[in-house]
């Protein structure tokens, strides 16, 4: 597999599930799905959930992470990050 199979298949299972969720990569790093593209953001501190950083999934970064990123798919995780406020009377 490489980074971009990877992102094509975050991506498909990213739309399976509700909006504001986000893949819990590692306890590093979490991806999201945003108008169609997959961001991938740091996580500063894993116990608070603090967000850091966005990053991009570079080759060098792909070759760093590669074997924890794909290991991500024999047990994946998904977090509700933010509310999807369709319905909610907020504007």
């Amino acid at each position: 597999m490489n980074a971009e199979q990877f992102i094509a298949r975050v991506r498909e299972m990213l739309r399976n599930e509700p909006a504001g969720t986000a893949a819990l990569l590692d306890d590093l790093a979490i991806a999201m799905l945003l108008n169609n593209a997959i961001v991938f953001r740091h996580i500063d501190d894993p116990y608070t959930g603090t967000l850091g950083d966005q990053f991009e999934l570079t080759d060098e970064v792909w070759a760093e992470r590669r074997e924890q990123l794909t290991e991500w798919f024999d047990h994946p995780e998904f977090a509700q990050m933010f509310a999807d406020r369709e319905g909610d009377g907020q504007q």
